[in-house]
């Protein structure tokens, strides 16, 4: 039996996310990219919402597709967290956090290591003094994607790495996302 094309999903909590990671999609790579924004931005809900998307598409996640649920520490509590990795876990999805929020992401690629947040808003007037009109609207691919390489050096794979309460070490495990799209590239 042949098998349609292989498929990533990746589920967005936001905007920003979406509009950066949508860059992933390539003509004639062998998969497809496939990136949706969850209407509900709580991590229970971006799971749910891609448990949705994956039966709605037709998805096998025991074959060669897999699904990635994206959503940030910020405004969830650790007992959410905990659920939604443990659901995504079960459910054979992968789990890209960043703490407190993706913008952690577009600070390594400007910095070496980033300080520790309390709140989202914190990380980005950081980011604002390396990106002066930073706005989640807009789409900033293309400024950042010279630093990328760096960037991806400094980011974890690990979802362990990554603590799951506000005011602790600034990380994101994006690194496995990106990982996968070069592992795929490279086959």
């Amino acid at each position: 039996m042949k098998y349609p094309i292989p498929t990533i999903l990746i589920v967005t909590e936001g905007l920003t996310e979406q509009k950066y990671l949508n860059h992933l999609k390539k003509r004639d790579a062998g998969y497809i990219v496939q990136v949706v924004e969850s209407p509900r931005k709580d991590a229970i809900s971006v799971v749910n919402h891609c448990k949705k998307e994956i039966s709605n598409r037709g998805l096998s996640l025991k074959r060669d597709d897999e699904a990635y649920c994206v959503f940030d520490v910020d405004y969830n509590t650790e007992q959410n967290l905990m659920k939604a990795i443990n659901n995504a876990h079960r459910n054979k999805m992968k789990v890209i956090l960043s703490n407190p929020c993706f913008e952690v992401f577009f600070l390594y690629h400007y910095m070496d290591s980033v300080p520790s947040f309390s709140t989202p808003d914190e990380a980005v007037d950081l980011l604002k003094k390396f990106i002066p009109d930073y706005s989640k609207e807009k789409d900033y691919w293309h400024q950042l994607h010279d630093r990328q390489e760096g960037a991806l050096k400094r980011v974890s794979r690990n979802l362990e790495d990554v603590e799951l309460r506000l005011g602790a070490s600034s990380r994101t495990n994006i690194g496995l996302l990106f990982d996968e799209i070069s592992r795929r590239d490279d086959s």
